[in-house]
């Protein structure tokens, strides 16, 4: 990056464990935050197996607000293809789990609450 800081991945990788070999391209958040990195903090398989939900944050860990930031992806399985963004602003992601027919992610994450029954 131009202004000196260091970009780092954390990233995690699909496994098959029938053949015993990684699949698939590496999933990660690549996001570079003024305090620090992101991490992959959760992730979660839809229910028929194709796609993948991974949830990242960073904590500030001083400051006089603690901020915290996050993010979730969605993957395509095996091939590792990213399919979708959460484009909103969240804190950091605690825990990611799709809906039972597949179509939505449900996501916990520190300064974001979802209205509904």
């Amino acid at each position: 990056m131009e202004d000196g800081s260091t970009k780092v991945f954390l990233l995690a990788r699909l496994y098959d464990t029938k053949a015993g070999k990684l699949v698939g391209s590496k999933l990660y958040h690549d996001r570079l935050v003024q305090w620090g990195r992101e991490r992959i903090t959760c992730w979660a398989f839809s229910p028929d197996g194709k796609l993948v939900a991974t949830g990242s944050g960073y904590r500030e860990k001083s400051g006089p607000d603690k901020t915290s930031v996050g993010e979730v992806r969605v993957w395509e399985v095996p091939g590792g293809e990213l399919v979708a963004t959460y484009p909103g602003s969240l804190g950091y992601v605690t825990a990611v789990a799709f809906s039972k027919d597949g179509k939505k992610v449900l996501i916990q994450a520190e300064r974001h609450e979802i209205d509904g029954p």
